[in-house]
């Protein structure tokens, strides 16, 4: 994984939303995981509009982790501004797009960017083995993964999970979505111009509780309009 020469880079990006009860843990825990991987790393967390303690806990990191880097929303904007963000503002060659709130499993990070140098691969997506899912959550991500293979004959595999992407590729890429389905939209245009995107299996276990469907079903209309209207950009030109 290292080369004196040529170090590998890594840009681990974390959004958070009131993670307060997990956030220390995880992150201390993935930059045990990054040490091992590279001299050459970053964690950069966007704190969108926090209500609890996160923003404390964050500054306290900050003091012992010279590789964090903080952004801060005032008033939270959502998971699709936030990743966008954090995507683009990433520095390093391979960013690790990461949730801390204690579903996932940090050796994880290890693995997909093992995958990605070993592959040579320019997105590696965690696919998980185990959703633990509602039936109204397992709906939704059959819509998520499914919809897409019929309207642009390309698997999205697992859109919505933890994954690896090479930063030229993600910040060369123009994106028309505004909702969450612009990481779809991405592995869509990435493997329409013939981009190496595979996926390896990660741990998933649900330890949050549901928030109800309130939040959700937004967001299900808002990735269907930008799917839809994607689908029809691309009458006239390809992806």
């Amino acid at each position: 994984m290292k080369n004196s020469e040529n170090p590998l880079s890594i840009s681990l990006v974390v959004p958070a939303y009131n993670n307060a009860a997990t956030l220390a843990p995880q992150l201390t825990h993935c930059r045990a995981i990054l040490t091992t991987l590279s001299p050459l790393f970053e964690i950069l967390v966007c704190n969108d509009g926090s209500t609890d303690g996160t923003a404390r806990i964050l500054d306290n990191l900050q003091k012992r982790f010279p590789e964090l880097r903080i952004l801060t929303h005032l008033v939270n904007l959502g998971i699709a501004p936030t990743i966008r963000e954090l995507y683009q503002k990433a520095r390093n060659d391979y960013i690790v797009l990461y949730s801390a709130d204690g579903d996932w499993d940090p050796n994880d990070v290890g693995r997909l960017v093992a995958a990605a140098q070993k592959m040579q691969a320019a997105i590696v997506i965690g696919k998980r083995k185990n959703k633990h899912y509602t039936l109204y959550r397992t709906l939704v991500s059959l819509f998520y993964n499914v919809l897409p293979a019929i309207l642009f004959g390309i698997r999205t595999h697992d859109a919505g999970s933890i994954k690896v992407i090479r930063r030229d590729v993600v910040q060369s890429i123009p994106l028309q979505s505004k909702s969450v389905f612009f990481e779809a939209e991405l592995i869509l245009r990435a493997t329409a111009r013939g981009y190496a995107v595979t996926t390896i299996p990660v741990s998933f276990k649900k330890i949050v509780k549901a928030s109800g469907l309130g939040g959700k079903i937004p967001w299900v209309f808002a990735s269907l309009r930008d799917m839809l209207q994607l689908r029809l950009s691309t009458l006239f030109s390809p992806l």
